[in-house]
């Protein structure tokens, strides 16, 4: 059985651009795009809280919600970005009211609510190409991603870019997890343009290669930016576009690896194991 075409969009590598107005439609552009060149667009669900600073950072996802989340504001962001974050914690076996202990209170460099979800509004069952699902990180067994993204976060070219210690680790770390949760599933990965950088710093740092020489394929396709979901959905039947997707179905084996899928209740769809 040939294997679809696919492209993923992570949470983490695009949480600079989900933000209300002219980025997140930029995001919704890209989307658009990948809906008429690739079979399948693969959507990290739920929200990712991501937070740094000098003192530190922090960063959990959390599921869906029944009623999709909006696109973080900009005031909203701003906010944050011009005061202080912190973090609590608590034994889970201590009393309900037993206060919290404050282990992290950094000024906030970053603050970014990086969520998908409102997309979801515009989409009906016949947009079937989206998959909206999670995965877990890749495991690290010996610590060698983890000494890969020290590297990475040493090199000048990343220092220059991002010269907070806490959110370089951040954002290297997001770049990288994004790849490779994509080369397991054998799909493209889109990030935003930050996260970009961190890759073009891999490839001219020797440790990735791009997938394309100069020979890569050329294709014109509509400008997006204007075009409806309904737009996209009569696109996506064109018969050049279904020939230049064909063109990208290679025939393999069912990809495995270490990450473990979940199954989430969305009214779409959700990502299945393809291992």
């Amino acid at each position: 059985m040939t294997e679809q075409s696919s492209i993923f969009f992570p949470l983490r590598s695009n949480a600079k651009s989900l933000l209300a107005g002219a980025p997140a439609q930029a995001v919704v552009a890209r989307l658009k795009l990948a809906s008429l060149l690739y079979d399948q667009v693969l959507v990290e669900d739920g929200e990712y809280r991501i937070q740094g600073g000098p003192g530190g950072s922090s960063r959990f996802w959390t599921p869906p919600e029944e009623s999709p989340r909006s696109w973080q504001q900009p005031s909203q962001r701003s906010r944050e970005q011009s005061s202080n974050f912190t973090l609590a914690m608590k034994p889970t076996d201590a009393p309900a009211d037993a206060p919290a202990m404050v282990i992290l209170d950094s000024p906030a460099v970053v603050s970014w609510r990086a969520t998908f979800e409102p997309i979801k509004k515009d989409l009906t069952s016949a947009y079937d190409w989206f998959v909206f699902g999670h995965a877990d990180d890749p495991r690290d067994p010996g610590h060698a991603l983890a000494r890969q993204e020290r590297a990475l976060g040493n090199h000048p070219e990343v220092q220059a870019l991002l010269p907070d210690h806490f959110v370089r680790d951040l954002v290297v770390r997001q770049a990288h997890r994004g790849l490779l949760v994509g080369g397991v599933y054998r799909s493209a990965v889109s990030m935003d343009p930050l996260h970009g950088r961190i890759l073009a710093a891999q490839i001219r740092r020797g440790t990735a290669a791009p997938a394309f020489g100069p020979q890569a394929l050329t294709i014109l396709v509509p400008d997006v930016r204007s075009l409806s979901w309904a737009d996209i959905l009569e696109l996506r039947a064109n018969r050049g576009l279904r020939q230049y997707r064909e063109l990208l179905r290679r025939p393999s084996t069912s990809p495995r690896g270490s990450l473990r899928w979940h199954r989430l209740p969305d009214t779409i769809r959700t990502w299945r194991t393809l291992g």
